[in-house]
Formats: C-alpha cells, structure tokens, sequence
C-alpha cells in the first residue's frame, strides 16, 4: 500500500505515519483491521518501504508493506 506524506527534499517527514494512518488506508481498501492489530516499532519518519505486522488471529500474523511516498507537489505548483 501506499501513503502520501509531506515530505523535505532529504525524504524527512514533516510529522509521521503511524498506526492510525496505515489503519485508515486499509479501511479505505475495505479492510477491516484495528490499531491495536497493528505490530510497529513506533512511527514512521522517512520516506520509504516498510514491513508492517498485522496480527489477524491469536495464531495469524501476516506481513504488508507500506510505501511512504512524498505527496505530490501538483497541488504545491498550482498554489505557486
């Protein structure tokens, strides 16, 4: 998956990813999954490929990978 954020030119994230966005994204991808199903290693400041647990059951766990991408600077050049 992926998710869009603010980003420097360096790749620093103006604030993070964390739990609740990933949470969001799945759901807009109607998956139904909670924070607390979530397995992180605390907010995600840079932009690039990270591996996310997802607890489904006691005895299921599974792997996704987030994209954090810059957000595109479209909408930053029409303003300009």
């Amino acid at each position: 998956m992926t998710i869009e954020a603010n980003a420097s030119d360096e790749g620093q994230l103006y604030g993070s990813v964390g739990a609740t966005d990933i949470v969001a994204a799945l759901k807009a991808m109607d998956f139904d999954v909670s924070r607390e199903q979530l397995k992180m290693e605390g907010v995600l400041k840079e932009v690039g490929l990270y591996s996310v647990k997802v607890r489904l059951h006691s005895e299921v766990e599974t792997e996704i990978k987030v994209w954090v991408v810059p957000t595109s600077g479209e909408d930053a050049d029409a303003r300009g």
